[in-house]
């Protein structure tokens, strides 16, 4: 749960992408391979916190 928390990477990636213009959501570690799953929420693409570049 710190990961979601302000200054955990989760909250830090989520809010990069927000002030780059983007709409990101959250999906479950579980389920980011969950085609089904992904395409019924209308999710195109599934990139990792640490795959979020610092500006």
């Amino acid at each position: 749960r710190s990961a979601c928390a302000p200054g955990g990477a989760v909250f830090d990636a989520f809010f990069r992408l927000v002030a780059d213009g983007a709409r990101p959501t959250t999906v479950l570690d579980t389920r980011a391979a969950d085609t089904g799953h992904l395409a019924a929420r209308g999710i195109t693409e599934v990139v990792a916190p640490d795959q979020v570049t610092a500006p």
